[in-house]
Order: structure tokens, then C-alpha cells, then sequence
């Protein structure tokens, strides 16, 4: 029957894994989203102040990006007809778009809870020197969400991190 048979070099049996691997990722998708982003949004009307929901809605949309990269990785991973080198190449990418998504996400965060500490200052208090010692913060924070972005990013590739400091160094 329909087993043998190919249609743009992929037999019937891989169209079929190839659906339900998109079925997958969408249907996954907006489960995944209404529910983790609903659960989300409930715990933060609990909360006494504004910030935490604040706080949810500046990483909105990376947060829906990151589902729908970490579904396409799984969905991918379970696809047999690539090859085992093709299945490494898409999941290094979705690797590391994830973790490109996962930093970005930290750094918005870090901006946003900077930037609420000086907006939400009392105006009597001395908000040109803690404005200064805001940024710093929030530079030291950036920088350190770099490094451990990059590290992962290296360690994920088998690049051994304390080689590569011992040569800088």
C-alpha cells in the first residue's frame, strides 16, 4: 500500500510523523501558553502591588517565543527521518535560540526592575545618586546574565570554560 510510496523524498509514514510533529507544536503551543501564562496571570492578581503583573507582561512575548522554540525541539528530536547529523544541527539552533530568548528575557528583566525601583521612588529621597547606583546595578546584573549565558552556550558545545580562561589568562 501507501508505505512504500514518496512523496518529496519523505514516504507516507514520515508525512504522517511529520503532521503530528506540527500537530504537536501548535496544539502543544497554545495549551502550553493559556495554561502556564493563565496559571501565571492568576498568581499575580494575588499579589498586593502592580509589579508583579508588570513584571509578567515585559516578558510576554519571549515567554511565547520560548514555548514555541522548546516544543519545535522536542517535536524535532522525534522526527525519524533526519539523520542523526541533521537532528544535532536543529537542536544546537533551537538550543540556542532558546538560550538567546532565556537571556534576552533576563535582561528585560533586569531593566524593568530598575527602572520600577527609580519610577516608584519617594520624591524626597535622593534620586540623582540612587539613579547612578541604579544603572550600576543593572549593569553588573547584565553583565553577569552575559557571562552565564555565554558559558552555557560554550559548555552546550563542549568547549571546557576553565581551558579557555586558562589561556587568556
Amino acid at each position: 500500500g501507501l508505505g512504500g510510496r514518496t512523496f518529496l523524498g519523505l514516504t507516507v509514514l514520515d508525512w504522517i510523523d511529520l503532521g503530528l510533529a506540527i500537530t504537536v507544536v501548535v496544539l502543544g503551543y497554545l495549551f502550553s501558553v493559556r495554561l502556564l501564562y493563565g496559571l501565571l496571570r492568576g498568581i499575580v492578581r494575588r499579589a498586593p502591588t502592580p509589579f508583579d503583573g508588570a513584571f509578567l507582561d515585559t516578558i510576554q512575548k519571549e515567554f511565547r517565543w520560548l514555548v514555541a522554540v522548546l516544543l519545535a525541539r522536542y517535536a524535532i528530536k522525534h522526527l525519524g527521518f533526519f539523520d542523526n547529523r541533521v537532528r544535532t544541527i536543529l537542536g544546537d539552533a533551537t538550543f540556542l535560540l532558546g538560550l538567546v530568548l532565556v537571556t534576552h528575557m533576563a535582561f528585560k528583566l533586569i531593566h524593568f526592575a530598575g527602572q520600577w525601583y527609580i519610577d516608584h521612588l519617594e520624591p524626597e529621597k535622593d534620586r540623582d545618586g540612587l539613579d547612578a547606583m541604579v544603572q550600576f546595578m543593572q549593569r553588573v546584573a547584565g553583565a553577569l546574565v552575559l557571562v552565564i549565558g555565554v558559558s552555557i552556550g560554550l559548555s552546550h558545545f563542549g568547549i571546557d570554560i576553565p581551558v579557555i580562561l586558562a589561556l587568556i589568562l
